[in-house]
């Protein structure tokens, strides 16, 4: 999934379940993550920022950590506010438009 604000590209891989990738897995993915920064950085040229976020999700429990984390990082439709997690996870300022 690739969405953009603000002179920010998002790149984003969708996994599911609790253990949903061994070592080789991961090192595959921030390998691939690493390759589309590297191309999305070339071939612009108005300086886009690409940041890589791996979002993980799991079934339709809901337990006290899924309850917070809805209640801080979902509208009203369940719907992820993916701007909200990576502003919260590298504590950085996203202004939007």
């Amino acid at each position: 999934m690739e969405f953009e604000t603000d002179n920010t590209k998002y790149i984003v891989s969708i996994k599911s379940g609790p253990n949903w990738g061994n070592s080789s897995q991961i090192k595959k993915m921030k390998d691939n993550f690493k390759k589309a920064k590297r191309i999305l950085g070339t071939t612009t040229s108005t300086g886009l920022h690409v940041i890589a976020v791996n979002g993980c999700c799991y079934g339709k429990v809901i337990n006290k950590f899924s309850l917070e984390f809805m209640k801080m990082f979902c509208d009203p439709s369940g719907e992820i506010l993916w701007e909200e997690v990576i502003k919260f996870n590298s504590s950085k300022r996203i202004v939007k438009a």
